[in-house]
């Protein structure tokens, strides 16, 4: 029998490392998870919004064409700048990369959606890719989304607040604590969606029969 995880949005796991995107980034947030992780790993195009934010992270990867030579010159006196030419991965894989080459695997990043659609598709496809190896949580735009392969129950939830549920691909889901329940159905990609459902209760549980999905709630840390 597969053991349920308990996650607390309220109070959710520190994870090993946060890893910021060069996207838009909620500061107020990332300096709450910056308190408590000792590892913060920035790609190169994000190391100046850091920079600005008197925030040094503990290694820079990427292959420098985003950062400003003077900002590298004055990172590479504070921290480890890791230039990766390679062009054949985007700076969020090289990130990842590194983290699992290092046993970092329970990762939270900011940064996600850059703006632009195909650089916040381009991301979901990585995160899809990196599913298996690392444990994500993504945080953007007042949002916290986890991705999950297991039965898992969210406390915390407020009643009311929107819960998207998002498969790359296919999961069969039993669902509680939603006013659209699923039992034993299937989620699939390009034929049915579970976006913008509602919470009917403080815990919602999710139980992943095949496959995976990404669960957003409303950030509370």
């Amino acid at each position: 029998m597969i053991n349920n995880t308990v996650i607390d949005l309220r109070n959710p796991r520190m994870p090993q490392v946060v890893l910021v995107l060069n996207g838009i980034i909620d500061f107020e947030v990332l300096k709450r998870y910056v308190q408590n992780v000792s590892t913060i790993i920035s790609t190169d195009g994000a190391a100046s919004q850091l920079y600005s934010q008197e925030i040094i992270p503990s290694l820079v990867i990427g292959d420098m064409d985003s950062l400003p030579k003077h900002i590298v010159g004055v990172l590479s006196q504070l921290t480890t700048i890791l230039t990766i030419d390679d062009q054949d991965t985007t700076d969020f894989e090289k990130a990842l990369l590194h983290c699992v080459s290092m046993g970092l695997t329970d990762v939270v990043v900011f940064g996600f959606h850059g703006g632009d659609f195909d650089h916040s598709f381009n991301n979901v496809s990585v995160v899809a890719k990196f599913a298996k190896d690392v444990r994500f949580q993504i945080i953007d735009n007042g949002r916290m989304c986890f991705h999950i392969d297991s039965p898992t129950t969210f406390q915390n939830v407020n009643v009311g607040e929107i819960v998207s549920l998002i498969t790359y691909d296919e999961v069969k889901v039993t669902t509680s604590g939603l006013f659209w329940g699923l039992t034993e159905e299937y989620l699939r990609f390009g034929e049915r969606e579970g976006a913008r459902n509602k919470a009917t209760d403080s815990e919602v549980h999710l139980d992943i029969h095949v496959g995976s999905l990404i669960a957003c709630f409303d950030f509370k840390y």
